[in-house]
């Protein structure tokens, strides 16, 4: 697959295209490992944490937590990004 086609997708099947066993060259692995795929969509989906109003106190501090824990995820995914592309360039 060529860069072109990677930019035109969401950030959602981009991620899933990486993990692809069927978006690389027969023989090579593949860029992204399914726990750290899986990390990439929990980080994905913390961005509508907003969105989503809460009625009760237990669900705000369940919330509050997702926000805390993807706070701490940000930097370790952004450093694992950057080790890959290193990887691969």
């Amino acid at each position: 697959m060529n860069e072109a086609a990677i930019k035109g997708m969401d950030w959602s099947q981009q991620i899933n295209t990486l993990a692809s066993v069927h978006a690389h060259n027969p023989g090579k692995k593949t860029i992204v490992e399914d726990p750290f795929k899986n990390d990439l969509h929990s980080f994905r989906g913390a961005r509508n944490l907003l969105d989503h109003k809460v009625s009760t106190k237990r669900e705000d501090k369940k919330r509050e937590l997702q926000f805390q824990e993807r706070m701490v995820q940000g930097p370790r995914l952004l450093a694992d990004l950057l080790s890959l592309k290193r990887k691969i360039h």
